[in-house]
């Protein structure tokens, strides 16, 4: 049974693929940061005495500026746009695949993406499974903006 002191179990481990999730958990967490307190504040607001109006006004146009202002600096999906492909696989074979190419532009980062839809050439030799082939790339641009942002800092110092 063991060939050696550490020889138990010791067969290849197979762990599940990591699967993303269906949604965005940073859109859900920036905007429970606004929701959250504007649901206390409704709550409160049977409480105010006077000018109840006004300040139900004013507080919904600052937490909308603050949630869009948030959205559009941590959200990757300020504008984009996707495109079917189809490209060749590896190198020196004729396999060919259709894919949908998608980027996506925010503030201070860009995503790429890059999902396999279908084999247009098979390969008979071919053994790889690529009907989970999910490529996703995220780039920062932020440090123009940041150098930028510090310029500025030690000009008005």
């Amino acid at each position: 049974m063991w060939d050696s002191w550490f020889g138990g179990f010791t067969e290849p481990s197979d762990y599940a693929n990591a699967v993303m999730p269906d949604v965005n958990v940073r859109a859900i967490i920036i905007s429970s940061i606004f929701v959250i307190p504007y649901l206390a504040f409704l709550i409160i607001l049977p409480g105010v005495r006077e000018k109840r109006l006004v300040t139900l006004v004013i507080f919904t146009i600052t937490a909308l500026v603050g949630a869009v202002l948030a959205a559009s600096l941590y959200l990757p999906g300020w504008t984009g746009g996707s495109a079917k492909i189809v490209s060749q696989l590896r190198s020196h074979v004729n396999e060919r695949m259709r894919a949908r190419v998608g980027v996506s532009v925010g503030l201070t980062t860009i995503n790429i993406t890059l999902r396999y839809e279908q084999m247009v050439k098979e390969d008979s030799l071919s053994r790889i499974d690529m009907s989970q082939l999910y490529y996703n790339e995220k780039f920062d641009i932020s440090g123009g903006i940041t150098d930028e942002f510090l310029a500025v800092r030690l000009r008005l110092a």
